[in-house]
């Protein structure tokens, strides 16, 4: 088990996790031709804060259970391993809030995330890609747009930045660095001369199997799925009837199907 921390609304709160595993993919910055630049996104205690944010929205309730994303580092990787910061702002206007200094209280959540939570793994020339569970899981509310930022939490020299993408999904990433006077949030198009998204994707809980009481599956243990259960009462070995899987539609298989009666969970 790992640690991870989460800040939300002024509370720490230390829980688990592990390597982000049976999750969907639902939302994809990742097409060909990532990792061409890095944006700088890092704090670094002492020395400097800068972050890239950028936007993704669904058009239904949807909870976010894991991210992955990938950067690198630069004149060299680094000695030590980095800790991260996820946050997530709420869209202000076409842009994150906050700024034009550090706008990390203006986060609807910031997870913290120490280096032995985060699963990172050489990917392509110099990158890197990194997986990480979110717990708890962020629930994006229909129709709204949010702003994801991740911030490698290392000490300076090497710097590191999240690989470019080329998907223009949505606003253009905003950055802010205010020690090299970009101030948050500025659009990448001001300060590299055109616009760029960030590389990373989102993960959603897979949905779990319905139970095997629900025979036809539509949500419901009710008088359906009972009168399924007694059109095959007797032998029938392999048929969804058969909740007990022991060959046969019976009295054994009537209890359970009435035991769960009722919306399935």
């Amino acid at each position: 088990m790992y640690r991870l921390s989460i800040v939300a609304s002024g509370v720490a709160i230390i829980a688990a996790t592990s390597t982000a595993t049976g999750e969907d993919l639902i939302w994809d910055n990742y097409p060909e031709g990532t990792g061409g630049s890095y944006i700088s996104s890092q704090l670094s205690w002492g020395y400097f804060d800068s972050q890239c944010a950028d936007d993704f929205k669904f058009a239904t309730e949807t909870q976010i259970a894991a991210v992955q994303w990938n950067g690198g580092y630069w004149p060299d990787d680094p000695s030590f391993p980095a800790d991260w910061n996820i946050l997530i702002y709420a869209d202000f206007d076409g842009m994150p809030p906050g700024g034009p200094y550090d706008p990390t209280d203006w986060a609807e959540i910031h997870y913290i995330l120490y280096w032995d939570v985060v699963e990172t793994c050489p990917e392509w020339d110099g990158s890197y890609t990194c997986t990480v569970d979110l717990w708890p899981p962020f629930t994006a509310e229909p129709g709204q747009r949010y702003w994801i930022a991740i911030q490698a939490d290392i000490f300076y020299p090497p710097q590191w930045g999240i690989s470019d993408s080329k998907t223009q999904q949505g606003y253009e990433a905003h950055t802010g660095f205010p020690l090299m006077d970009t101030y948050y949030w500025t659009p990448t198009s001001d300060t590299f001369g055109w616009p760029m998204d960030m590389a990373f994707r989102l993960f959603g809980a897979s949905a779990p199997p319905p139970p095997p009481e629900d025979i036809n599956q539509d949500g419901t243990v009710d008088v359906l799925d009972l009168l399924l259960l007694l059109d095959a009462w007797g032998p029938c070995p392999g048929c969804p009837e058969d909740i007990t899987g022991d060959g046969v539609v019976d009295v054994l298989d009537l209890l359970d199907l009435l035991a769960a009666w009722g919306l399935c969970a």
